[in-house]
């Protein structure tokens, strides 16, 4: 009986609701959509397991294991915020070829 209650139909995600802190800090709500892990998580698990051992191979010597760790978790961070800086801007540049703006589109691709 249950099924025939009428419910509310999903809400369409907003990605660029909120913006970057600093520019480079992820942002919670931006992740926390399904769709975005489900593009993006393939790329960034490689990217962050190739950053991890390179970065483990070339300062394991150098440095102790706790700075090692620390460099690694705030490397990460930063790769994971640099990426959304990225999805963002390609975000933005195809909302604004869908709304007709071409000359902001090609403008936002040059920088």
């Amino acid at each position: 009986m249950s099924s025939l209650v009428p419910t509310e139909p999903a809400k369409q995600p907003v990605y660029l609701d909120r913006p970057q802190r600093l520019g480079i800090i992820p942002t919670y709500s931006f992740w926390n959509q399904p769709d975005v892990w489900r593009l993006a998580g393939p790329f960034m698990g490689v990217a962050v397991a190739v950053f991890i051992v390179v970065m483990g191979a070339l300062l394991s010597g150098v440095l102790s294991p706790l700075t090692l760790g620390l460099l690694g978790g705030a490397g990460t961070v930063l790769l994971l915020g640099l990426f959304e800086r990225y999805l963002r801007r390609r975000m933005r540049q195809s909302a604004a070829l869908r709304a007709g703006a071409p000359a902001l589109a090609e403008k936002g691709s040059s920088e």
